[in-house]
């Protein structure tokens, strides 16, 4: 989370703020809605199931109550969302929203990526050529450079760990399936 808010906040440096504010507008108008019918989380898990939605688990309702998500994982849940709780605009500029937010996940997902290369290749020492541009849907001139890798606490976003050892005949949990867990 911490690295979309570096991509949102460069976003709105480079002029492209209207960029996140279609991606998190849903967010806000579903918090609005929420706190003016004052729904309690089983009113909103009722009146998301009053929809034609595909039923979800009770954690992916809580997420979307709680605004813990950037945004749902199907456009038709983000639709059936804006359907129940009569967000018209979003309705409206639904693929508007879907796609801002789209191009903001595939530039937090390029920059992690680059990251990596970079992190991979100090460990190995090797001259590899990383390139600054980012791709994206939206056409923007969007660069490596343009991040700082630390936060404000000066600690790296992105880490690259050496594997100096395996254990084998090791039984874990499914949680730690691609994990990084330290011993």
């Amino acid at each position: 989370m911490e690295i979309r808010t570096h991509v949102e906040r460069q976003l709105y440096d480079m002029g492209e703020a209207s960029i996140v504010v279609k991606a998190n507008k849903w967010k806000d108008l579903l918090q609005r809605e929420i706190d003016l019918r004052d729904h309690s989380f089983e009113d909103f898990v009722e009146q998301m199931n009053s929809t034609e939605i595909t039923p979800k688990n009770k954690s992916t309702y809580r997420d979307w109550y709680h605004g813990e998500v950037t945004m749902p994982k199907s456009k038709d849940s983000l639709y059936y969302i804006a359907d129940a709780y009569d967000l018209d605009e979003i309705k409206n500029q639904l693929d508007e929203c879907w796609n801002a937010n789209r191009t903001i996940r595939r530039v937090k997902s390029e920059l992690i990526d680059k990251w990596l290369d970079e992190a991979q290749e100090e460990l190995l020492s090797e001259d590899m050529e990383v390139e600054d541009l980012l791709r994206n849907d939206q056409g923007l001139d969007i660069r490596v450079s343009d991040f700082e890798k630390f936060d404000e606490d000066n600690e790296p976003l992105v880490l690259a760990h050496k594997v100096t050892s395996i254990e084998y005949d090791v039984t874990r949990s499914y949680s730690y399936l691609g994990r990084w867990r330290s011993t």
